[in-house]
């Protein structure tokens, strides 16, 4: 039997189907799934060639020390698995680059003039720049924390604290970007069930679309007849309680009865669910909200593939900012406003600060008026 000769990433799928599917350290190396066929014996010997010509490119690359090594031994880190999903793919990216641009090469022989030559092929993506910047600090901070693994990076400073980061002169500017309610009523016209649902839950709670895709319908709960939606954010860790404003806990009652019709005994489901009834892949989601957004009017994808869009295009997150921001507009405090979407203050301040700057502004003129009557 096959499964007897143990073949490594050797697997059945369905009864039926053998499959090679290599390791995370294989993929990395290049090496793909591959479908080998419904004989056993025929897979068997095929998977064998593949397996030794892993080990053959695995022998061959230079590891212990490079950051190829570096890279692995991060993801292995609490540093790293800690990290919420979304924050991982944003590393990865990074990670990918840094990989491709040194993957072979020892950690150790890193310096701040080649440091500052990766930084400098951003100079017309600012922002990533800087992203990128960060986690090649973070990694050389994990290597630095493990002097058995990285003997030579023992002592030495880490070569990107020195650089400077590129500022608001070089183009990198907070987003102050809130959906006006224009925007709103267009895309909700165009909006199926489940991305209004969506829609809702961003406006009124401003958490991010990882959270608001896990939300399940017993999250939602009457308390003595008030309305109360648990949310466990992924990236902070915080469980919050958030009070729901009458318009999103009508329409989350009108939902959940909408879902239960459907599929009586689904209880415990996601709030805003796939034409299955289950949890929406993320890449699925954006792919379906934005055509949306587009057949509402409001996006414009980008002509070329790869190409960034319009920074005009109002975005998930920033359904967010507008939560943020009305709360602000509307007297909220810090602290209530924590309560709600979790931010923390440091967060809150810097996306209110147009908004109560103006009202003190507005506050302090008037006061010289009054005064000068």
């Amino acid at each position: 039997m096959v499964r007897e000769m143990s073949v490594p990433f050797l697997h059945i799928e369905r009864g039926a189907t053998w499959h090679w599917k290599p390791s995370a350290a294989a993929r990395r190396l290049g090496f793909k799934n591959v479908a080998l066929g419904t004989d056993p014996i025929a897979a068997a010997k095929k998977a064998i060639k593949l397996y030794e010509q892993y080990q053959a490119k695995r022998k061959g690359a230079i590891y212990d020390g490079s950051f190829n090594h570096l890279r692995d031994h991060y993801k292995t880190t609490r540093a790293y698995t800690r990290l919420s999903d979304e924050t991982k793919r944003d590393y990865d990216r990074y990670i990918d680059v840094i990989c491709e641009r040194w993957g072979p090469y020892q950690v150790s022989s890193l310096d701040p003039e080649l440091v500052t030559e990766l930084h400098e092929t951003y100079a017309d993506r600012p922002y990533a720049g800087n992203q990128c910047l960060k986690v090649l600090s973070t990694l050389f901070t994990a290597a630095k924390l493990a002097p058995t693994t990285f003997p030579d990076v023992k002592g030495m400073a880490n070569p990107c604290e020195d650089i400077t980061h590129y500022g608001v002169k070089e183009g990198v500017q907070a987003r102050e970007r809130t959906w006006t309610d224009e925007e709103i009523a267009a895309f909700d016209a165009a909006a199926d069930l489940e991305l209004r649902m969506a829609r809702l839950l961003y406006s009124y709670t401003g958490q991010r679309t990882g959270d608001v895709l896990s939300m399940l319908d017993t999250d939602f709960k009457r308390e003595n007849g008030e309305p109360w939606l648990h949310v466990a954010q992924k990236k902070t860790g915080k469980r919050i309680w958030v009070y729901c404003h009458h318009v999103l806990a009508a329409a989350i009652e009108e939902h959940i009865a909408r879902h239960r019709a459907e599929r009586p005994d689904a209880i415990g489901v996601p709030l805003v669910q796939n034409t299955k009834g289950k949890k929406f892949n993320r890449r699925v989601f954006v792919m379906r909200w934005d055509r949306r957004a587009v057949k509402a009017g409001i996006v414009t994808l980008a002509e070329e593939k790869g190409a960034r869009r319009d920074r005009e295009n109002p975005t998930r997150h920033d359904l967010r900012r507008t939560a943020t921001t009305l709360l602000a507009e509307a007297g909220c405090s810090d602290d209530q406003i924590s309560s709600i979407t979790g931010l923390s203050r440091a967060m809150i301040q810097k996306q209110v600060y147009n908004v109560r700057s103006r009202a003190h502004s507005k506050a302090g003129v008037k006061k010289l008026e009054d005064y000068r009557k």
